[in-house]
């Protein structure tokens, strides 16, 4: 795809079918750099042509890595040969999710390195605490050249026994894990992240022979070996996907049916979504999202405003709220919607307004939401941000006449298929 490549959708329209959604991106994310821990083959099965996964394979081959693709859509990784430790910048600066080689590289040779770390635009974004956390396995931090990395102190790599994490990053906790799956020592980590991504990585790393107790748990236990073996890579469907299908069919007053879903395993989605009017049904097919007209927001026991907040899983998923924001407007009543996980990770919402949507920033890191709102299309930017790029083609999924989404190569990190996905469910959709 083209840089700057755009999407042009005309609506309003009404979406109908069934759909299957995408695997875990970010579970694909942590999984690849998995390989570098053994030198046996490890293969992943079906693997997204997206552009973050593009990246992660170039990544690898830069590394050293033999990268084979067959007829059958699997993607086969060895890295028994690699003896490169350095991430290059012109790679690790495209997505954020390069920083999750630090782990596996400093535990197998004793030092890596990387540059400038891209991802979406959400404000200061440091990765101090990755560097922090695995220097606890016997190195110290690096800084060079613009660059930064781990080198070990002592001879071996050791476990620090705990470590307890400021906040439950789901990235550090990946990093981590996977530095400690070379170790045959206990490591027990505290305030870990719980995402079903970790879930996902656990499983492939215990295929390899590593032992974990506690995933999905803020505690979670990990005794590594020094050799593991080579694995097949399934992951489990991506909730930030499924939470995107519901919101769709509800603000285009459509009917789908999500296949191959428990309901049971997105009750944090759910019943947020349940807050502000939108009914989703259990099916043997998956989740059913029946025809509603706009449901109504619910107010608290005084009658006030609602408040819905980013927090860490199980709390309602951070990448959701430009999501349940866009919803939102499609509701009667008002609610105030925070996101205090990133400084500006609330900016975009000013092209929602351009759609003649009722959404005030009180601050950056809050808006209040009032609907139904009547969103008429326009030509909007995604501001490098996957999700908000997402939000802004389901309003105009919904929007009377067309909207051009600008920067729709954000969007493609994680959906490269979108038009062609929402195309069969009913959607006036073509890439410009």
């Amino acid at each position: 795809m083209s840089a700057k490549q755009k999407i042009l959708i005309k609506g309003p329209t009404r979406l109908s079918g069934k759909v299957t959604p995408i695997a875990n991106k970010n579970s694909i994310m942590a999984a690849l750099p998995v390989c570098l821990l053994t030198k046996y083959d490890v293969i992943y099965q079906n693997l997204p042509k997206t552009s973050d996964v593009q990246v992660m394979l170039e990544i690898l081959q830069r590394l050293g890595a033999k990268v084979v693709k067959d007829s059958q859509g699997k993607t086969i990784i060895n890295t028994k040969n690699i003896a490169n430790y350095e991430i290059p910048t012109e790679l690790s600066s495209k997505n954020r999710a390069s920083i999750m080689f630090l782990g596996p590289l400093f535990a197998r040779f004793g030092q890596a390195e990387i540059g400038e770390v891209g991802g979406c635009k959400l404000g200061k974004r440091p990765f101090d605490d990755h560097l922090l956390q695995l220097s606890k396995f016997g190195g110290k931090t690096t800084s060079r050249n613009n660059k930064f990395g781990l080198e070990k102190t002592e001879s071996v790599i050791h476990s620090p026994g705990l470590i307890w994490l400021r906040e439950p990053s789901v990235t550090v906790t990946e990093n981590i894990i996977m530095a400690a799956s070379l170790v045959e020592e206990e490591t027990v980590i505290y305030n870990a992240a719980c995402e079903p991504n970790i879930v996902d990585l656990c499983q492939v790393l215990e295929n390899m022979g590593v032992s974990i107790q506690g995933a999905g748990t803020n505690k979670v236990t990990v005794t590594g070996k020094y050799h593991l073996k080579g694995t097949t890579v399934n992951v489990r469907p991506d909730f930030l996907d499924i939470g995107a299908l519901i919101a769709a069919a509800y603000v285009t007053g459509g009917e789908l049916t999500i296949n191959g879903v428990r309901m049971a395993d997105y009750q944090n989605i759910i019943q947020t979504y349940q807050d502000i009017g939108i009914q989703a049904e259990s099916s043997s097919e998956g989740i059913f999202v029946p025809a509603q007209s706009p449901g109504y927001i619910r107010k608290d026991l005084l009658g006030r405003s609602i408040k819905i907040k980013a927090e860490p899983w199980p709390g309602f998923p951070v990448d959701l709220i430009p999501i349940i924001i866009i919803a939102s407007l499609f509701s009667k009543g008002q609610v105030i919607i925070q996101n205090h996980m990133f400084d500006n990770a609330l900016d975009w919402t000013d092209q929602l307004q351009k759609m003649g949507a009722i959404i005030y920033q009180g601050n950056p890191m809050e808006v209040c939401v009032t609907g139904p709102s009547k969103l008429t299309g326009t030509t909007l930017s995604s501001k490098g941000i996957i999700q908000a790029g997402v939000a802004m083609f389901i309003a105009g999924l919904a929007a009377k006449g067309e909207t051009v989404i600008e920067d729709a190569e954000a969007i493609c990190r994680r959906y490269p298929d979108i038009v062609e996905t929402f195309g069969k469910l009913g959607a006036d959709v073509s890439w410009q």
